[in-house]
């Protein structure tokens, strides 16, 4: 008796209509150090992000809902730590006052200039956001920032 081949043939996937993305479940900005463990006290210990995963060279912290930050043992990853990082994270929140009051308990906080000027270490005003900006441990530029209400995304411009 001969065995009958089973043959499975999977079922198309729909096409995606144009213009739609596929969804996301976050976004993971690595950021890597040559000193990971002072990274994590600062980011954990002193910010408040809240660890996800930390297999002992990775650590992921919670920023908020799909917001995520990876810190890297510079010696082990895919990349290595560099001076000029060439990049900043920069984080939207209508609490800026509540982020500035915390950054501000941090001891050695260390407040970075606002272009075009402004007082080291306040919430800075500009034509179309109100900021402030932090160095973490590593040397990566932190910013805080809100809309003001007329420039906001998608406020009818």
């Amino acid at each position: 008796m001969a065995a009958a081949a089973l043959l499975v043939v999977p079922a198309a996937l729909p096409a995606a209509p144009p213009g739609a993305l596929p969804a996301v479940n976050a976004i993971v900005p690595n950021f890597y150090y040559k000193d990971l463990a002072a990274a994590r006290r600062w980011y954990v210990g002193q910010v408040g992000f809240k660890p996800l995963y930390d297999d002992g060279w990775v650590v992921i912290l919670a920023i908020g809902d799909g917001m995520q930050l990876a810190l890297v043992d510079g010696s082990k990853g895919l990349m290595r730590p560099v001076e000029d990082k060439g990049m900043m994270l920069s984080i939207e929140t209508d609490a800026l006052e509540d982020w500035h009051r915390r950054f501000s308990a941090i001891d050695g906080v260390r407040w970075v200039k606002p272009e075009g000027g402004g007082p080291l270490g306040r919430i800075n005003d500009h034509k179309d956001i109100q900021e402030f900006r932090v160095l973490d441990p590593g040397g990566y530029l932190i910013e805080f920032y809100r809309w003001k209400p007329e420039y906001r995304p998608g406020a009818g411009k």
